[in-house]
């Protein structure tokens, strides 16, 4: 079996990561008005699927993800207090490029998914997305994430994406930034991150060091909270796209409101 670097999507792994069972968010694990069955259908109506990204395909599997920003959100405080926040992702979304029988050009990168999390209330989700919005302007928040980014380490793994050990060689990223994210859509209230790094590791087909973006952009409706989450490198995910991929997952949101 061929072991490989996973440097398209280490930075999921290092984001969003742990398992964590299936569960509508609700402080102090208290039951929420919405059945777990309820949300669950809900997610995958929403969710990002196949044909929403044409010229891209499944590379991930979807299923159950910790958010909105995975477990480095909750160690940094970008999460709302009330405890651990569940949902579910799609699939993982990536643009192939052209490989040998040995080696695979990685760049240009474009990758792409989303989530969706139920929370108890309507108050509690925009309190969520209002947490993710200020992150940028916390100065202790910015450090945590900086500091988590330029510490972790890529994973080796083998044939349908499986870990082979723990984390490997020295830190991916530095020269991490964290700047704010504001929806590049008028009609529709989202907010994020965007983290942007250099990537230390040596990638086929890059020349010179590599660039990453890596974009969180979120809204509440009603109780949900919608995360869209963009990779690029070494340019930002095509910003057209992430408009139009924006603005379907809302218009499901709407559509099937809880």
């Amino acid at each position: 079996m061929r072991h490989r670097i996973a440097a398209v999507s280490f930075v999921l792994v290092v984001l969003i990561a742990g398992g964590v069972t299936i569960a509508v968010a609700g402080p102090g694990g208290a039951t929420a008005p919405t059945t777990k069955a309820h949300a669950t259908a809900y997610a995958h109506a929403v969710n990002l699927r196949a044909g929403d990204v044409r010229g891209l395909v499944a590379t991930a599997k979807g299923g159950v993800v910790e958010g909105p920003l995975g477990t480095l959100g909750d160690e940094c405080a970008v999460a709302v207090p009330a405890g651990k926040v569940v949902g579910i992702g799609s699939q993982g979304f990536e643009r192939l490029q052209e490989s040998t029988s040995f080696s695979k050009s990685y760049l240009p990168l474009e990758a792409v998914s989303s989530a969706v999390f139920v929370m108890r209330t309507p108050a509690l989700a925009s309190r969520e997305i209002a947490v993710v919005r200020d992150a940028s302007d916390n100065p202790a928040v910015v450090t945590c994430l900086k500091h988590h980014l330029e510490n972790a380490r890529l994973e080796a793994t083998g044939e349908g994406g499986k870990k082979i050990g723990g984390p490997i060689g020295k830190p991916a990223l530095s020269q991490v930034e964290v700047a704010a994210l504001r929806s590049p859509l008028r009609a529709i209230r989202a907010y994020g991150l965007q983290i942007r790094a250099d990537f230390e590791v040596a990638v086929p087909s890059a020349k010179g060091r590599s660039h990453l973006y890596h974009d969180f952009l979120g809204f509440a409706i009603g109780p949900a909270v919608i995360m869209l989450d963009t990779t690029g490198d070494p340019h930002p995910f095509p910003v057209a796209i992430e408009r139009r991929l924006l603005s379907l997952l809302h218009s499901r949101a709407e559509a099937h409101k809880l």
